[in-house]
């Protein structure tokens, strides 16, 4: 099976340099079930500053329409507990 992978810049995506071309990316929102992660990383952005719930480091995606999409992410300490208590 064929995946679409698409690695982004960390460091671009936390620290902005107009002068690097790199892909880069972020979440500006993420609800799990019925709980809303806070959008509590502020990142610099082409267009000003942006708080964001995390910044992308890594995504994958398989061809099939039914396929999931994987994030590897970074997130704030609270949201990563949020998560790992959603998880239990």
């Amino acid at each position: 099976m064929v995946n679409n992978e698409y690695p982004c810049n960390v460091e671009q995506g936390f620290n902005y340099n107009k002068n690097k071309q790199v892909p880069f990316g972020f979440l500006d929102a993420l609800t799990i079930g019925t709980e809303q992660l806070a959008a509590d990383i502020q990142v610099k952005t082409p267009d000003g500053d942006l708080n964001a719930v995390a910044v992308i480091e890594h995504t994958e995606r398989a061809v099939q329409p039914t396929d999931a999409t994987k994030y590897i992410m970074r997130l704030s300490v609270a949201n990563q507990r949020k998560i790992s208590r959603l998880c239990k």
